[in-house]
């Protein structure tokens, strides 16, 4: 059997190689681009007797040539300032790569914050409304918020 000695002067040639070539394979690594996510729409499903259900559109625009398992998202939405929701699921989400991917999220709310919200809307002749939250993964979390706010006054006639 051959014994294979390598010297101090060997050893330090050794590491030198292997850190560089470490370090070659880290520059061969795409650098990742944070994925934007948008609202694109929120509608209300269903009208029950103490609650109601409601749908956000998303889409979850990833620049980067690979996609990724989202592992859940959190969201809150406010009515004229008032919170009628705030819940987080564990929904696994498949993000395509390069692209866009469109995703739906129902939102459970009560009447107690959405009569309040209304109240305070009527009082001010507007609809206002922010959706938002976070799309979640192992890596990063991906934030999302829409605000609008319509009048519900008439305009005025000349």
């Amino acid at each position: 059997m051959m014994k294979l000695s390598v010297g101090k002067k060997g050893r330090l040639i050794l590491a030198a190689l292997l850190v560089w070539g470490l370090s070659g394979c880290a520059q061969l690594k795409p650098e990742m681009i944070t994925p934007r996510v948008s609202v694109v729409d929120f509608q209300i499903l269903e009208l029950g007797l103490f609650s109601g259900t409601a749908e956000v559109g998303l889409v979850v625009d990833n620049p980067n040539p690979m996609g990724f398992k989202a592992d859940g998202f959190s969201y809150r939405v406010l009515l004229g300032g008032t919170e009628i929701a705030d819940t987080r699921s564990d929904q696994v989400l498949d993000i395509a790569a390069s692209g866009e991917t469109p995703v739906r999220i129902p939102i459970q709310f009560n009447y107690s914050g959405l009569l309040t919200g209304l109240q305070t809307m009527i009082d001010r002749q507007e609809l206002s409304y922010e959706v938002s939250g976070k799309v979640f993964t192992r890596w990063m979390d991906f934030p999302f918020q829409k605000k609008d706010v319509l009048s519900l006054s008439q305009p005025e006639s000349h």
